[in-house]
């Protein structure tokens, strides 16, 4: 079979498409062609055959402007039809291939995009989050270079933490300036989801699938908190608020059309240090399984989220052997068995300094074992050690295969939810 992506450069129009009329520019797998206007949401992928399908692409011929750009809503819950569509598209890929879509690279501002190169060529990954301050018409020129590089390989998610305050990656011409969370947090609501709306159709214009925000901690007022507080990223000081503004957050950018995330799960507002750039003071000695703070994660969860973003950190009521993102208590148990959640559970960065004594090649693996499905590594030199480790596991492991095959499935059921794959017949 081959896979093609969508050509950057028309993805407002291809998602218009969506919602009505106009051309499809993707279609995947089990009796795949591109129709003229696609299949409703609801239709379901006819079983694999025998031989491979051809893909075709048709750009569409005009491309909206921003004023008249309408994206679709990401569906709330993955449809049965689009995780038969991405159990379809997994059964076809190779046990490397499965692994590169587990995967998230960073992709500094600074360093042209052609460093990614030998990533895209040799490990297949699913996509690509921006580090360093972005704008739009360098995001777009970013994405059309790695598009054309990956040739038939499945479509990339492109990603941002794009939360506001101090923490924009992309900014400039045709992009609000946000305010800081502390801000959002005090907004009413409904005002919240419209502007939330709009940040996130201002994103797909940059070309952006992934919105990793909102922050969901719930910071003390008397914290003395490096990673959240110090930053003015919390949305409150009590659950019951920061829930209440991450509904509207999560239903906003998805009605935008990018997947929002919520983070840090269980949550950092209860630790000291940063979990970027510490190794000490990331314990949480107050985080239990059944905590009030876990309710703006609920609230994304049962708003349809796309991703949970867990944290670095180590809850010694939880899980005191292990940081959550290697957790099965934290990620199976907690989020997916008593939060219900079926989405795509993404790390914090697998580079980040808390993680220095963990061997870089274990870290992916230990993730995935854990149950998790998409893992963030800033320094594109990680990716193959930690891609190798993984397949080498997996070689010995019927579990681990299975869970690479699960995780894989959830990451591409997010790309069916988001337009960016389609399966049709």
């Amino acid at each position: 079979m081959s896979f093609s992506p969508t050509p950057r450069a028309h993805r407002r129009s291809r998602r218009t498409a969506l919602v009505g009329g106009g051309a499809v520019a993707v279609a995947l797998v089990a009796g795949c062609s591109t129709a003229s206007s696609p299949a409703p949401a609801t239709s379901s992928a006819s079983p694999p055959t025998s031989t491979s399908p051809t893909t075709t692409i048709t750009s569409p011929t005009t491309t909206p402007s921003p004023t008249s750009y309408v994206p679709p809503r990401v569906s709330d819950l993955p449809t049965t039809a689009q995780r038969r569509c991405a159990a379809t598209v997994v059964a076809r890929l190779s046990p490397a291939q499965k692994v590169g879509q587990l995967v998230l690279v960073g992709l500094k501002a600074t360093t042209s995009p052609t460093a990614l190169d030998p990533v895209l060529a040799d490990s297949r990954v699913s996509g690509v989050f921006y580090l360093g301050s972005w704008t739009a018409a360098r995001s777009r020129s970013a994405i059309a270079h790695l598009h054309a590089e990956l040739g038939d390989g499945i479509p990339l998610l492109i990603a941002a933490d794009q939360e506001g305050g101090k923490i924009q990656r992309l900014t400039g011409p045709g992009l609000a300036t946000m305010p800081s969370a502390v801000v959002q947090g005090g907004l009413d609501p409904q005002t919240l989801r419209a502007d939330a709306t709009t940040w996130a159709r201002q994103l797909t214009a940059a070309g952006v699938d992934v919105d990793l925000a909102p922050v969901s901690d719930t910071v003390p007022t008397d914290a003395v908190n490096a990673p959240i507080g110090s930053l003015d990223r919390e949305l409150g000081h009590d659950p019951a608020t920061v829930a209440s503004h991450v509904a509207a957050l999560v239903s906003g950018l998805q009605a935008g059309g990018v997947a929002a995330t919520v983070k840090h799960f269980p949550g950092l507002g209860r630790v000291r240090n940063n979990t970027d750039t510490s190794a000490t003071g990331i314990t949480d000695t107050v985080t239990t399984v059944d905590d009030a703070y876990l309710a703006p994660f609920a609230t994304g969860v049962d708003g349809g989220v796309g991703m949970v973003m867990v944290s670095l950190a180590t809850y010694t009521r939880i899980d005191a052997a292990s940081p959550a993102v290697f957790s099965g208590q934290v990620i199976e148990a907690m989020l997916r068995d008593r939060l219900g959640f079926t989405g795509v559970v993404v790390s914090d960065d697998l580079d980040a300094k808390a993680l220095t004594s963990v061997p870089v090649a274990d870290r992916a693996w230990r993730f995935v074992q854990a149950g998790g499905d998409l893992a963030l590594v800033s320094h594109p030199a990680d990716v193959a050690p930690m891609t190798t480790a993984l397949l080498d596991k997996m070689a010995g492991s019927t579990a681990l295969t299975q869970a690479v095959t699960q995780a894989a499935q959830r990451v591409v059921a997010l790309k069916v939810r988001l337009g960016l794959v389609r399966c049709t017949g």
